[in-house]
């Protein structure tokens, strides 16, 4: 399918969805980005036409043979789209009329994925030795909670007398709970509760 614009006279090889309409085209097209390009590929997104060239040069960036990828990477999913190849001579105009050709109007074919199947079973983990292991795991250590020993300020109040028996049991029972240290050198905080009743008592003293 031939066409003569106001920019010069084309062949329409795709026109996917009736995307092409002459006046739109012309509005769009302008003469210093696009007279150098063979082809000019259209598409439609939310109703604006949006032009992009491709020359025939392999080497190029913008080579006519990356359309097909164009179309699937860098418009919408589905979108109204043409392509057209410009007419460079008066003989191959001629040629084009004594052959017309209709324009395609499928649009670009998506290879459907393939998922392959995975047997879980047949899945062999192997380990490979090395001399000087950066990491050693321990599996019977994952997940197992350390204890502490306890602090000297606890052992201290663990053994000395209390005023009265309740305070002793007391003192026993929070001084006896394990501490987990998190570094080299840590040092829990001592007991809040424990020592906003000592607080208490000593000011009703």
């Amino acid at each position: 399918m031939l066409i003569e614009t106001k920019k010069g006279r084309f062949k329409v090889d795709s026109n996917y969805r009736d995307a092409f309409r002459l006046e739109e085209f012309e509005e769009k097209y302008i003469e210093e980005c696009f007279d150098k390009y063979l082809y000019i590929v259209g598409d439609l997104s939310s109703g604006i036409l949006r032009l992009k060239g491709f020359d025939n040069n392999p080497n190029s960036k913008s080579y006519f043979g990356i359309i097909d990828s164009y179309l699937k990477l860098s418009c919408a999913m589905g979108c109204p789209y043409f392509v057209l190849k410009r007419i460079q001579s008066d003989k191959e105009y001629q040629e084009e009329l004594s052959n017309p050709s209709k324009p395609k109007t499928d649009g670009f074919k998506i290879n459907s994925l393939v998922k392959e199947s995975f047997d879980k079973d047949s899945l062999i983990l192997e380990t490979s030795i090395k001399e000087n292991p950066n990491i050693v795991i321990d599996p019977q250590k994952i997940n197992a909670i350390p204890k502490g020993e306890l602090t000297s300020d606890l052992k201290v109040l663990l053994d000395s007398d209390g005023s009265n028996s309740n305070s002793k049991n007391e003192v026993k029972q929070e001084a006896s709970q394990s501490y987990v240290a998190s570094s080299p050198g840590f040092v829990p905080n001592q007991n809040r509760n424990f020592n906003y009743r000592n607080n208490r008592k000593n000011k009703k003293k």
